[in-house]
């Protein structure tokens, strides 16, 4: 196997791993963690949790308003 393929399924790994603790912050806020818990258990930094916590703050606003115009 060549280096590169090496480096590369490593990397590929690493990503899936961080991509799987992400979908998890949603869920962990739903539960009352806050955005520093997360971090910790997840070992994640700080502002990348919070990116996550934003964007799915926006993303249910985004449902609610669309639920009250029905």
């Amino acid at each position: 196997m060549s280096i590169c393929r090496i480096i590369f399924s490593k990397w590929y790994k690493l990503e899936g791993k961080l991509e799987g603790k992400l979908e998890a912050v949603p869920f962990m806020l739903s539960l009352g963690a806050t955005v520093e818990q997360i971090a910790e258990a997840l070992k994640l930094d700080i502002e990348s949790v919070r990116q996550v916590a934003e964007s799915t703050k926006t993303i249910q606003e985004k449902s609610s308003q669309s639920d009250t115009a029905k």
